[in-house]
């Protein structure tokens, strides 16, 4: 099979497939999964409370709250759970969260309205849209997936099975193709004479302040390095030296010797345990996992299931 687009739903797609036996080629237009609407939102896990109830969209959100916890923990994908909260700002706000206080009640969704007419929402958790991305990917390799990037999909024959021609000329042929494509899955069942779909995308903004009391990143950036250039100070005959640190810290340290802005943090991944090579000013390696086994976490059954080799029948 094929699956085009390595977005969170492609990549998804690819491991319960592989999961299960099935030969997989995802095939991404991008350099790397994960640079589309998969990398660039909010991460929100969101447990439809305020989603219209009996449509299609709002029983695959339920059916996904119920089933993403494992997928989580066994991926090892960092979640915030911490609820959300809607407040009465302005006049007329109270009988618009009634309303979704309603709504959530409908779809079975847990809601506590307080006294000064707010509405808590505990299941509501964030997650790195990106990790997830790359982490379901990851799990799709290592059951047999065959990643295909910078791989555009622009022509699709069919006739005894699916043909899709990407850059070369040579194409990935298939029994069956599965649409990911995201923002661009209307182009794409074009190329495959179906014109019964389209995307209309919408784009949003975000404002980001630094938290009160926190410490704004170019702060942190200017500790790190003054710390790294003791560190080099410290050895000025090119020693090897071993540094310890959290991976906020080395992307940082990174956008820093690449010249780049903050906005490529979520970029750069790097992996627990991993090793990043410097030698000031030039970043030589970034998250090198070589040295690692192929399976680190003795785990749970899910955990073996999906992150690691068994397959479901």
């Amino acid at each position: 099979m094929a699956v085009v687009g390595a977005g969170v739903v492609g990549a998804a797609i690819a491991l319960e497939l592989s999961r299960r036996g099935v030969g997989v080629a995802l095939l991404e237009a991008e350099p790397e999964p994960g640079l589309q609407a998969s990398g660039t939102n909010s991460g929100v896990l969101h447990t439809g409370f305020d989603s219209k109830p009996g449509e299609l969209e709002t029983e695959l959100i339920l059916r996904a709250a119920e089933l993403r916890d494992p997928v989580l923990e066994a991926l090892g994908i960092p979640v915030i759970r911490c609820g959300a909260l809607m407040r009465p700002l302005n006049p007329g706000d109270e009988e618009a969260i009634a309303a979704v206080e309603s709504n959530a009640v409908g779809n079975a969704v847990e809601v506590i309205r307080r006294a000064d007419g707010a509405l808590e929402i505990p299941g509501e958790a964030v997650t790195d849209p990106v990790a997830f991305t790359l982490a379901l990917v990851a799990a799709a390799e290592r059951h047999g997936a065959t990643v295909r990037t910078s791989f555009p999909v622009d022509r699709i024959a069919v006739d005894a099975g699916i043909a899709l021609f990407g850059p070369g000329g040579e194409p990935v042929r298939a029994r069956v193709a599965v649409n990911a494509a995201g923002l661009g899955a209307g182009r794409v069942a074009r190329l495959a004479g179906d014109r019964s779909i389209d995307v209309y995308p919408r784009k949003g903004e975000f404002l980001v302040f630094d938290p009160p009391g926190g410490e704004p990143l170019d702060a942190v950036s200017a500790r790190v390095r003054a710390a790294m250039d003791h560190i080099s100070g410290s050895h000025p005959n090119g020693d090897d030296v071993l540094v310890v640190s959290h991976g906020g810290v080395i992307s940082v340290y990174a956008c820093a010797l690449l010249g780049c802005s903050f906005n490529a943090l979520w970029r750069l991944r790097v992996d627990n345990a991993s090793l990043t090579v410097v030698r000031p000013p030039r970043l030589v390696s970034l998250n090198n996992t070589a040295h690692l086994p192929g399976a680190l976490a003795t785990a749970t059954h899910v955990r073996a299931s999906i992150a690691g080799g068994e397959r479901t029948p």
